[in-house]
């Protein structure tokens, strides 16, 4: 995977550069994540501390105009993959992130077909301004993909008031685009009403890649319908400041078995006090609604520091409580994190 990764990043950079015409229409951009970092956790009483670098996460894109409506965007992500297999554990993979085709026809109506954007958690992160430092709310509890493949319509009413974002997908990720038996619907539907006011509506329903045909046959054992529902209200000035409050409950319904519905509360922050200086700061909270579940408790505090428009350094420290909703858990990180891009 990370020499195909690296064969067609060779080929995207020769292709753009060596031909000047098809340069003229293309964007060549990077962005990288690395932090270094200790890390302390507890987990059943068990004891472990890790330090050093990590190469969190890397993106290579290539957007190409073909012409006043139509564009072509591809992105190539590696991922840090801190967990898993023997094998795999420690090791960056390579994925497509994107590969679409956009169409825009008027301020009201756009189309996208391919790995797309998904609804909620880009819009979130352009919001936040940190995503280098930890994934939103629905992304890092895996309640919600970032990309995933399928056709989408998006665009603004009534002079920008109303947004929209609405999207039929495979419902698995884009780390695993096969068909399934079935389609997720993942929406969102924002209002901007006042001058730095947002206020955004999101619905995702479907069974993410689980409902297939085994032999002809449905396989229920296999299924779980999956429910998100959430809100979020930010305010803010420009590149001044802006503050964040979200809700968001989501229910699994498996064909076989009992449901579970989790609820959460996020809460962020970010403000700029001179030009290259900044902080930002974040809670998350998760009520299980298993038996036996402590409410999980995040917290990250940052101050930030902007050296150029390209690279953004933040000196961070998070603390999980109650990690996984089991009160013997518990997790602190403090490092020096960073995002570089060209």
């Amino acid at each position: 995977m990370k020499n195909v990764f690296i064969r067609t990043a060779a080929l995207m950079l020769a292709t753009t550069f060596a031909a000047p015409a098809f340069a003229s229409d293309t964007q060549v951009k990077g962005k990288i994540f690395y932090d270094f970092s200790q890390v302390n956790k507890t987990i059943a009483g068990t004891k472990t501390k890790t330090t050093g670098g990590t190469l969190s996460r890397t993106y290579l894109t290539v957007k190409h105009t073909l012409d006043d409506t139509w564009k072509v965007r591809l992105t190539l992500d590696t991922i840090y993959q801190a967990k898993g297999t023997p094998a795999a554990a420690g090791k960056s993979i390579a994925y497509v992130k994107y590969a679409n085709l956009t169409g825009s026809f008027m301020p009201e109506f756009n189309v996208k077909i391919g790995i797309i954007e998904t609804a909620w958690i880009g819009h979130e992160d352009h919001l936040s301004g940190h995503r280098y430092l930890s994934k939103s709310f629905v992304d890092q509890n895996k309640w919600d993909d970032s990309a995933d493949s399928g056709i989408g319509a998006f665009g603004k009413v009534a002079d920008g008031m109303l947004n929209y974002d609405i999207n039929v997908v495979n419902g698995a990720g884009y780390k695993k685009t096969s068909p399934s038996n079935s389609q997720d619907i993942n929406a969102r539907v924002g209002l901007s009403v006042l001058d730095g006011l947002t206020i955004d509506l999101g619905y995702r329903d479907g069974y993410r890649g689980t409902k297939t045909l085994i032999g002809g046959v449905n396989a229920p054992a296999k299924e779980a319908k999956s429910t998100l529902t959430q809100v979020m209200v930010t305010y803010g000035q420009g590149h001044d400041f802006r503050v964040a409050a979200g809700y968001a409950q989501h229910k699994i319904a498996p064909t076989i078995g009992v449901s579970t519905t989790d609820k959460g509360l996020n809460l962020w922050a970010w403000a700029n006090f001179t030009d290259q200086l900044g902080a930002f700061a974040n809670y998350e909270e998760i009520k299980y609604s298993g038996a036996g579940l402590s409410k999980q408790q995040l917290t990250t505090v940052s101050v930030d520091y902007k050296a150029n428009k390209k690279v953004k350094l933040s000196l961070v420290a998070t603390n999980i409580k109650n990690l996984g909703g089991t009160s013997t858990n518990k997790e602190s990180i403090v490092g020096l994190y960073s995002q570089f891009k060209f």
